[in-house]
């Protein structure tokens, strides 16, 4: 058994469906676990959930076992057909042209194991062969996740030939919610949350009139509750669809993407836009069998009446989140203005960014020119 690593990483992974190069492929795995007359197989408890398996977790497992061959497979591949191995099941899906997927292959002397994001399989021939142990090391190793970041990571997506992302950064904010949003709010808030905590993908859907409070929640979400925030800008938006962005997807996965001011993006398919394909890769998202394999969130917020936005995207089990921002209630008005030193004879509702700049000038008033000496 040869003992140099052999890691199969995602650039080369055309490579190893064609069986081509001197790397462990997947027919080689086939061979040689062939050769084995006992199999086991371990489904991975809920209380992991699925394992999204990555290049780290192979090179973690090949440095436990150092005499053992480790083939990561995460694939694109552009082919109309499958791999020239037709029987093979690796976990796979075929999206739009592409074939999309992670497993981890290990091939030793004693034992081959294949792993996938639900389950361990051991190939052994020995009746003597402690396969619950390995199953267990195994088990322990991909378990041990990080625990998630203690801050957020916030990157704006960009194109220059291809998607990628730069890190963006994000005045850090508190809000107290109770003070600045209206009561309605805060049960909404609470599911809100659950959605950001949770594995579960989907959609939270948030309009409302401008300076109603959604940018500043936004910010507040990403200093308060430690994840991957991807930003993606109307521009960018507009090529969610197309399969460059799907790749650039594919390599965000369990990340919360935040589309702000985006009614164009979300409008009715039956007005004509730049924006339809771009709803339907949503909906696949959030609710079809693209959203387990990139178990990707969205938080979408925009000004225009949610009567206008596709009635598709607020399906209950792909809509976790829906709410409309409106002006703060007088009461609220009132306290949040005296705690500015701001006393009035009467109070009315206002939005935030009312409440906040008080002092500030309408530039949005024209001034009456006097014309004369």
């Amino acid at each position: 058994m040869n003992n140099k690593t052999k890691l199969k990483n995602i650039e080369d992974i055309n490579d190893c469906f064609s069986g081509q190069g001197t790397f462990l492929t997947e027919k080689a795995f086939n061979n040689a676990s062939g050769k084995f007359t006992h199999k086991a197989v371990h489904v991975f408890s809920d209380e992991h959930g699925k394992f999204e398996l990555k290049k780290k977790d192979a090179i973690t497992l090949q440095e436990k076992y150092p005499d053992a061959e480790v083939l990561f497979s995460a694939t694109i591949d552009d082919r109309k057909t499958s791999s020239a191995d037709e029987d093979d099941d690796d976990d796979e899906v075929y999206v739009g042209g592409q074939w999309v997927g992670s497993c981890i292959k290990v091939i030793s002397e004693n034992f081959a194991i294949y792993i996938d994001t639900n389950s361990i399989t051991v190939y052994f021939t020995s009746l003597d062969f402690d396969y619950e142990k390995l199953i267990s090391d195994f088990d322990e190793v991909l378990a041990k996740k990080d625990e998630g970041p203690k801050t957020s990571e916030v990157r704006l997506v960009v194109y220059d030939q291809s998607f990628y992302s730069v890190p963006a950064k994000i005045n850090k904010t508190i809000v107290d919610i109770k003070k600045n949003y209206n009561d309605d709010f805060i049960p909404v808030y609470d599911d809100l949350i659950k959605f950001i905590e949770s594995r579960e993908c989907g959609l939270a859907v948030l309009n409302g009139i401008p300076g109603s409070g959604k940018t500043n929640l936004i910010r507040s979400l990403i200093t308060s509750y430690p994840k991957r925030y991807i930003l993606v800008t109307n521009t960018v938006a507009e090529s969610l669809a197309s399969p460059e962005f799907m790749s650039f997807m594919l390599e965000n996965r369990d990340s919360i993407f935040i589309l702000e001011d985006c009614e164009q993006v979300i409008k009715d398919r039956d007005e004509e836009t730049n924006f339809s394909g771009a709803i339907s890769n949503i909906l696949n998202m959030t609710d079809g069998i693209m959203s387990d394999v990139f178990n990707i969130k969205f938080i979408c917020t925009f000004n225009a009446n949610i009567e206008t936005i596709d009635k598709a995207l607020l399906r209950k089990g792909r809509c976790f989140v829906n709410y409309e921002f409106k002006k703060l209630c007088a009461e609220k008005t009132k306290a949040l203005l005296n705690e500015q030193g701001i006393t009035l004879d009467s109070y009315e509702p206002m939005t935030l960014a009312e409440i906040y700049n008080f002092d500030k000038t309408d530039c949005t008033t024209k001034k009456e020119n006097k014309i004369g000496f």
